[in-house]
């Protein structure tokens, strides 16, 4: 994560009491593909557990691990390890706020 976009997710979870904070992240596909799509946007009532939030465009604070417990090996569970250890925080309920609030695509 850059210098930019980190100091951007730290200021969001300060100001929003988050755990969790997620940004807009475009991914590309393999020359020739043609794939490239946005993620991490929700409708203004915020995150509803139903996507998952790019690793790569997500901060959390430390203090969640203890709550939720670690992330899973991919060979115990059905989904992949992010986005069930993101499906937890949510599950979790209050303990854990996620928070998508950056609007601006992170490089």
């Amino acid at each position: 994560m850059a210098s930019e976009s980190l100091e951007d997710h730290a200021s969001v979870a300060e100001h929003a009491k988050a755990d969790f904070v997620g940004s807009l992240v475009e991914m590309i596909g393999p020359k020739g593909s043609n794939f490239r799509a946005i993620t991490g946007y929700f409708p203004s009532s915020g995150y509803d557990g139903k996507e998952a939030l790019a690793p790569s465009g997500v901060l959390h604070r430390r203090d969640v691990i203890a709550r939720i417990g670690k992330w899973r090996d991919y060979h115990d569970i059905w989904r992949t390890p992010e986005a069930d250890f993101e499906y937890r925080a949510f599950e979790a309920g209050p303990q854990v706020r996620v928070h998508a609030g950056i609007d601006r695509l992170q490089i």
